[in-house]
């Protein structure tokens, strides 16, 4: 299954005003609407907005001590459930310190008309007991009809002051409309992804499913250890500072903290993790903001035929340095782009010392701000790991075979590392449903403005954006030559699962050539550059120094603020002025144009959105 409203509820859910009474009245004083429209209506965010959290099965509890549940004044969080008709629902909103927020929970219902309204049908106050009598509680709401509902997790006034927990029950088991996936359906096995059993497109519901989940306790979430590699709390022991490579966890949902612009976005600062550090101190750790997580196919894709040309100029400097006897000095490129230099000696040793922007291997990484990862399935696996504690079961079996209790913990069952009494937490099947949907997620395709005045000003803005060097590293495109993708099985021994991405990858695509090839517009040179102190990290991530980053794509840049690695710059011009190292003759270029000159610049990345 898709979920197309979740689609549709994208950050910014604008607020129309309409007379519709809820079901309860709400409380003195309360600002939110009696009707919520779905994002697709011209009022876009004036009034208000509601963040998307992803989507919750019955059973779900969301622990008031997970970073991300954070609510600041004027936020508003919103979660989408299947109901149906007559089922019974009880929800539970409890502060993290209630003595600094009062908590208000609101169910709307199923999206109606042509603008997805959704009608406000019941509000809860004060429900809770005794000093935290100010936490919220809905008790046995009979759901009116079938479709996907809303509760949005708010707070009095909108004045915020706390983190919270939310539980959501069906007390009478008729809530769930037939054929509605949940967490144990979506536990695919491998063997029958080899089989032939799944389609690119019911592999990617399966992924799309997991994406927007909030993952619970019950399901693996969190962890039981104490001290050591992780925290000191109870399960799930949540933390916003990673511990090392073993991580927080500090999140429940994928969508939760990527969805700035839309499901699939970035994150807001909120959403900021400490990567590295002791598990404490945010000092400690390396700061990172979510990325936007569009068009990954296509990186991947492109990543990997850069490689096989680095590589292939490499082995041919291999065989003509052992058939001469004399070391070859060889210029690396891909696609374009200049990689450095190596000198391969005779006996095949290499010398790397001219490398630049990509490791000794030459294998280009684009996953991660640092470029750290070639392969989208490892980046998620990484990922499962570290922000929810949820181990896959190919990270299990290499844990079993070769320890590695820094990276999964030091729990006495290695099929349960994080003693928490879930095994098989995530299965090898939904790693590839996890990987497959990402890698035919859309491309942030650019349309020209409308207006010929603002499309004229979006032109001398790119070219500007090229006249001052931007272009330089962020290249504008790419031919991608094969278009599809295998997804190769780590354990089962099985065969690649096949996608292409000029068919199977959803709309909007990047421009299909009349050779089969596509044209990827996406900003970016795939390497690694120095960024000067200014932007360094406090240490190295691995054998990747403090102040090197790989360039980010720049499509969709528009609607993913805030920007760089840390979210540390809230504009785009804050963020061309903040680049330093290897872009400070750029950057300087770009402070010697006029002012209206680089608002035109500006305007142009403004352009590049979803």
């Amino acid at each position: 299954m898709t979920f197309t409203t979740l689609r549709r509820f994208a950050l910014g859910i604008s607020i129309a005003v309409a007379a519709c009474g809820p079901a309860q009245a709400p409380a003195a004083g309360d600002p939110d609407p009696d009707t919520l429209d779905d994002g697709k209506g011209d009022s876009f965010g004036i009034a208000g907005t509601v963040s998307q959290e992803g989507s919750l099965d019955y059973g779900a509890f969301i622990p008031s001590d997970a970073p991300n549940t954070i609510l600041h004044a004027g936020q508003r969080r919103g979660y989408v459930f299947q109901g149906l008709a007559g089922g019974e629902v009880t929800v539970e909103m409890t502060a993290g310190d209630c003595a600094a927020m009062n908590t208000v929970v609101h169910i709307y219902g199923p999206p109606q008309g042509s603008l997805g309204k959704r009608k406000r049908l019941i509000t809860a106050d004060d429900g809770g007991q005794g000093p935290c009598a100010t936490d919220s509680l809905i008790d046995h709401f009979t759901l009116p009809q079938d479709g996907e509902y809303l509760l949005v997790a708010s707070s009095f006034h909108r004045n915020g002051g706390s983190t919270y927990g939310l539980t959501l029950r069906c007390e009478n088991d008729a809530c769930l409309p037939p054929g509605t996936m949940d967490f144990p359906q979506s536990r695919v096995d491998q063997r029958d992804i080899d089989r032939g059993n799944f389609t690119p497109s019911s592999l990617f519901d399966v992924g799309d499913f997991l994406f927007s989940h909030n993952f619970s306790v019950d399901e693996g979430l969190g962890n039981a250890l104490m001290g050591g590699v992780a925290g000191n709390k109870p399960r799930p022991n949540m933390r916003k500072v990673h511990f090392g490579a073993f991580g927080g966890p500090e999140a429940t949902s994928c969508v939760g903290c990527h969805n700035v612009g839309g499901e699939d976005g970035g994150g807001d600062l909120d959403s900021n993790i400490f990567q590295l550090g002791d598990g404490v101190n945010p000092a400690s750790g390396l700061p990172r903001n979510p990325p936007a997580v569009l068009g990954l196919g296509y990186r991947q894709q492109l990543g990997i035929e850069m490689t096989r040309e680095l590589q292939a100029e490499r082995d041919q400097a291999k065989t003509l340095a052992a058939q001469s006897g004399q070391p070859q000095t060889v210029a690396l490129s891909a696609k374009g782009v200049s990689f450095g230099s190596i000198i391969v000696r005779p006996d095949g040793s290499i010398d790397t010392t001219q490398l630049a922007g990509v490791d000794p291997d030459l294998v280009v990484k684009p996953f991660g701000w640092k470029g750290r990862e070639a392969l989208l399935r490892r980046f998620i696996e990484g990922g499962l790991r570290v922000h929810f504690g949820m181990a896959a079961d190919t990270q299990i079996a290499k844990h079993c075979a070769n320890p590695i209790p820094l990276v999964l913990g030091n729990g006495p069952d290695c099929h349960d590392p994080d003693a928490d009494g879930v095994a098989s937490e995530i299965t090898e099947g939904q790693l590839t449903a996890l990987a497959t949907y990402g890698l035919l997620r859309e491309a942030p395709v650019r349309t020209p403005p409308v207006d010929p005045i603002v499309a004229g000003r979006v032109r001398e803005g790119e070219a500007l954006f090229m006249q001052v060097g931007c272009a330089s590293c962020h290249v504008p495109s790419f031919v991608l030559n094969t278009p599809t993708h295998s997804e190769l099985p780590d354990l089962t021994g099985g065969p690649a699962f096949v996608s292409d991405l000029r068919t199977d990858s959803k709309t909007p695509r990047p421009q299909i050539n009349g050779d089969r090839t596509m044209t990827i517009e996406l900003w970016s040179d795939f390497k690694r550059h120095d960024m000067g102190p200014a932007l360094a990290d406090i240490k190295p991530f691995g054998i990747i120094a403090a102040a090197q980053f790989i360039t980010p794509p720049l499509w969709g840049v528009g609607t993913t603020p805030p920007y760089l690695h840390d979210g540390r710059a809230s504009s785009l011009l804050q963020a061309i002025q903040l680049h330093d190292g290897e872009a400070a003759s750029v950057r300087d270029a770009f402070k010697a144009l006029t002012v209206t000159q680089q608002r035109r610049i500006v305007e142009f990345l403004a352009n590049l959105k979803r």
